[in-house]
C-alpha cells in the first residue's frame, strides 16, 4: 500500500536455531555410532568364525590326506598353520618352506633361518585368512629378518592356535604368580606344555583317537591380541629336535579365557598372570571362537565353566561337555 512501511522477511536462520541444529545432529550421530559399530563387529565376528571353521576344514583335510591331523609342531618346528597351506589355497606360499631340512648345529627351526630368501619371501606373504579381523594393526616392527625389517607385524600373526590339551604351566617365581597353584587342578596335570588334546608338538593324532566325540573336543581357538614379534603364523616350536623351548603356535587351556597380562591388569591383581601364560583369548565381547573336530566351529562364552572348559580341550578324557 502507498504510505506503508515496507518490510522486509528475513530467511536466514538465528544463531539460535543454528545452534540447535548442530545440537540435534550430534546426538542423532551419538544414537547412530554404537549401532554402526556394532554392526561392524557383527560383521567382523562372523567373518572371523568362518575364518577359523575354514582352517579347522582345512585340518580336517591334512587328515584325510596324511591320516592324521597336523600338530602343533612338527619334527622341522613349522606351525599347524604352515602344514596345512596345501589345504588352504596358499600351494604358492607352501612351496616356500622345506619341510625336511638338514637341520644345522644350532638346532634352530627352519623358520627361524633369517638367511633363507625363501623363508624372507614367506614372511613377507600376509595370509589375511590366519588373522581375526577384529584384532587390531600393529606398528612395523623388526623382526630381525632380512628384506622384512619395516613389515606391519600384524601382517605375520596368526591367530587360530592349537588347543594342546588342559595343562598348567606357569612362569616366573611363587612370589611373583600368586595364582600359581599348590596341587595339582583335576582333569590337569602340571608343568610344561599339554599333549592331551589333538594337536600338540609332534602329534600324530587320528580320528579314532578322539573318543569324546568330535563335536565336543577342540581343535583350534583364538589367540588374539599383541603375543610376542615370534609368534607368526610360520613359527611353531624353538627347538624341532625334541620340542623344547617356546611353543608358539598353540596354548594350553588352564587359564580362564580373556586373562589381562601382568602389564595390562595392574588395577587387578586376581588377574596378573605372564603373557606366556595367557590361555585362548579373542577381541570380540563376551568370548572366543573355537574349532572342532567335527569342522564346526562356534563363540565359547568366556564365563564357561572351567571343568566344562578343560573337557573341551581333551581328546579322550572321557569327561562330559555341556552345551554352551
Amino acid at each position: 500500500m502507498p504510505g506503508a512501511e515496507s518490510r522486509v522477511r528475513s530467511t536466514g536462520f538465528t544463531l539460535v536455531e543454528l545452534l540447535v541444529v548442530i545440537a540435534i545432529i550430534g546426538v542423532l550421530i551419538a544414537l547412530l555410532l554404537p549401532a554402526v559399530q556394532s554392526a561392524r563387529e557383527a560383521a567382523r565376528r562372523s567373518q572371523c568364525l568362518n575364518q577359523i571353521r575354514q582352517v579347522g576344514f582345512a585340518c580336517q583335510l591334512h587328515s584325510d590326506t596324511y591320516g592324521r591331523f597336523p600338530s602343533a609342531a612338527d619334527e622341522s618346528g613349522y606351525s599347524h598353520l604352515a602344514q596345512i597351506l596345501p589345504f588352504h589355497e596358499e600351494l604358492a606360499v607352501s612351496g616356500l618352506l622345506d619341510f625336511n631340512p638338514e637341520l644345522g648345529p644350532s638346532l634352530d627351526a627352519p623358520w627361524d633361518n633369517k638367511d633363507d630368501p625363501n623363508i624372507v619371501a614367506a614372511y613377507a606373504t600376509p595370509i589375511d585368512a590366519f588373522k581375526c579381523p577384529s584384532n587390531p594393526e600393529y606398528e612395523p616392527t623388526n623382526l630381525g629378518v632380512s628384506g622384512v625389517t619395516s613389515i606391519e607385524d600384524s601382517a605375520l600373526r596368526g591367530h587360530y592356535g592349537a588347543v594342546m590339551g588342559c595343562k598348567f604351566a606357569c612362569s616366573g617365581s611363587s612370589s611373583e604368580d600368586s595364582l600359581c597353584p599348590v596341587d595339582p587342578v583335576l582333569g590337569c596335570s602340571t608343568g610344561g606344555t599339554a599333549s592331551g588334546g589333538v594337536m600338540y608338538v609332534m602329534s600324530k593324532t587320528k580320528f579314532r583317537h578322539i573318543t569324546d566325540g568330535t563335536s565336543k573336543t577342540a581343535v583350534l581357538g583364538e589367540l588374539a591380541g599383541d603375543i610376542g614379534s615370534a609368534r607368526t603364523w610360520m613359527a611353531g616350536v624353538a627347538d624341532p629336535t625334541d620340542g623344547s623351548g617356546w611353543v608358539y603356535s598353540g596354548k594350553n587351556v588352564f587359564w580362564p579365557m580373556k586373562y589381562a597380562t601382568r602389564q595390562r591388569a595392574s588395577d587387578e591383581p586376581k588377574l596378573r598372570i605372564r603373557e606366556n601364560d595367557l590361555s585362548f583369548n579373542s577381541a570380540h565381547p563376551g568370548g572366543v571362537h573355537f574349532s572342532f573336530a567335527d569342522g564346526s566351529a562356534r563363540l565359547i562364552n568366556e564365563s564357561i565353566e572351567e571343568n566344562a572348559y578343560y573337557a573341551m580341550a581333551s581328546r579322550s578324557g572321557e569327561e562330559v561337555l555341556a552345551e554352551e
